[in-house]
């Protein structure tokens, strides 16, 4: 399967508050999920997803073992503007609480405005169901509408599954060496509109809707 075959996007849930920004989808499995961006009150999300991940897990994630994040650390992957730092989450609707699933997140270039260094987490109970190809796609289609042009990742080359998986989607290899992969994916110009139909259709079909409450990004 392809990335992006099987997932499916609506625009809002007829029981959702009028107000509320993002999206809904459905994974590979059936489970309901919600998109939306992250805000300040999502710390207590973030330490509690963190609780949920192996330690191989968050390894990759931070290229560190990390028991618990800072005060300072949290505020950084939380209090971010949409623009230069974009971060969304993606939370249970069916859980009263609305915990947090997984988050994917841009960090535009302090010198090249159109590049940003992503990033995308899941915990573990809602790994390979789709949720990842979800949340990519939902980068790619955001950082479209911000002007971003080049998705560069940063891997451990050990964590071989996740190079294949942007490899796939037509991304380059810039750096590779015992301690790092660097690949990029161009937005402007995708490789993945040949290579992966299913998750271009998916991109194009997030990059489409009109967050309820939220002016389009441009």
């Amino acid at each position: 399967m392809f990335p992006g075959e099987g997932l499916q996007i609506h625009p809002r849930n007829t029981e959702s508050p009028p107000h509320e920004a993002g999206f809904h989808a459905t994974l590979l499995d059936g489970t309901p999920v919600r998109l939306r961006p992250v805000t300040a009150a999502d710390k207590w999300r973030i330490e509690e997803g963190l609780s949920r991940m192996s330690p191989g897990s968050i390894y990759h994630r931070f290229c560190r073992n990390v028991a618990e994040l800072s005060s300072r650390e949290l505020r950084y992957l939380t209090e971010v503007d949409q623009v230069r730092h974009i971060a969304w989450g993606a939370v249970d609707p069916e859980d009263p609480e609305e915990r947090g699933l997984g988050v994917a997140r841009l960090v535009r270039d302090t010198e090249i405005a159109s590049r940003a260094e992503g990033a995308v987490t899941v915990i573990d109970p809602y790994r390979g169901v789709g949720l990842g190809t979800l949340l990519l796609a939902t980068l790619c289609a955001l950082g479209r509408r911000q002007g971003i042009r080049t998705f560069r990742a940063c891997i451990l080359p050990e964590n071989q599954l996740v190079i294949d998986w942007f490899r796939r989607l037509g991304a380059r290899t810039v750096q590779e060496d015992p301690t790092l992969v660097l690949l990029d994916l161009d937005l402007s110009e995708p490789a993945w509109r040949q290579t992966s139909p299913a998750f271009s259709g998916l991109t194009r079909g997030i990059e489409s809707l009109q967050p309820d409450g939220q002016s389009k990004m441009e």
